[in-house]
């Protein structure tokens, strides 16, 4: 095959806008921009792409997938989680694999923000114009958009809520319309938090994450897969992970107290390698 034929598999046309992109070795990749991503779902029943049209929420094309779905889960008991945690515990992370290992959907308010806003849904509105004037989205308003996303036939089998509730009245709130399972709280010291946030570096021409001294770049300031420059982003450097961290001890410390006395708090190390800390999350979760 010659050198022409090859560089036609460089590029593919994003599934939405048509627009032809570099693959950049990120072979799964079927959007040339997350813009153009969120217009799309892809059914976890029958793995179909959709097009989301006002539909924001669901993880299935069609009620037939969705009944497909839950029709064996029927008797089982509803895997429903709260993880917290401050940032640079791998949270997300963990998020994102017990997700995929119980099919339940991971549910983080930021992304439920970015829904509204895309939708152009009224709470949309209000939130965009709340979050373009620097600040917080209130609990009344965070509150509904989760009972929205409660609504979702795929949360019947459970689901995990992550940055959220981040205070006392969202907590009691979401204690008025959702029994849980069990809340997850992270914890990891200052210290180690202070290492792995201010070791990362992120490539400005692609946006792959690296670390310093736990996935180091080949070439030291230098991205592996386009060679673009690696920079420290402003909430990764020290003085301002500190200010985050003080924020976030201020503010979980009444939250972590709340769920203590509702008996569904556990707490997890965060500081073993991802695949062990994997295996003691499964653990804890499924006992009884």
């Amino acid at each position: 095959m010659g050198d022409g034929n090859i560089a036609l598999f460089k590029y593919i046309r994003c599934r939405n806008c048509g627009k032809f992109f570099t693959v950049k070795e990120v072979i799964e990749k079927i959007y040339c921009s997350e813009e153009c991503s969120r217009r799309y779902g892809c059914c976890i029943t029958c793995g179909k792409y959709f097009i989301l049209d006002r539909k924001p929420y669901t993880q299935f094309c069609s009620s037939e997938c969705a009944k497909a779905f839950n029709k064996d889960f029927k008797g089982e008991k509803n895997m429903k989680l709260v993880f917290i945690g401050p940032p640079g515990t791998g949270k997300g992370t963990m998020a994102k694999k017990i997700s995929d290992n119980y099919r339940i959907p991971h549910i983080s308010t930021g992304d439920l923000f970015r829904a509204e806003i895309d939708n152009d849904s009224d709470l949309g509105k209000q939130v965009k114009a709340i979050l373009d004037s620097g600040d917080l989205v209130p609990d009344d308003i965070t509150v509904e958009i989760v009972k929205r996303r409660f609504t979702g036939p795929d949360v019947k089998r459970g689901f995990i809520l992550d940055g959220f509730p981040r205070t006392i009245t969202q907590a009691e709130q979401l204690k008025s319309f959702c029994e849980l399972h069990k809340v997850i709280n992270f914890h990891l010291s200052d210290d180690v938090i202070l290492e792995r946030l201010a070791g990362r570096r992120v490539c400005r021409n692609c946006g792959t994450n690296y670390h310093v001294k736990f996935m180091p770049p080949r070439e030291s300031g230098k991205c592996d897969k386009c060679g673009g420059e690696l920079y420290i982003r402003e909430d990764d450097r020290p003085e301002a992970i500190k200010k985050r961290l003080k924020k976030y001890r201020k503010e979980s410390e009444r939250l972590i107290e709340f769920y203590k006395k509702e008996g569904l708090l556990i707490n997890l190390d965060a500081s073993p390698h991802p695949d062990v800390m994997l295996k003691k999350l499964i653990k804890v979760i499924e006992e009884n």
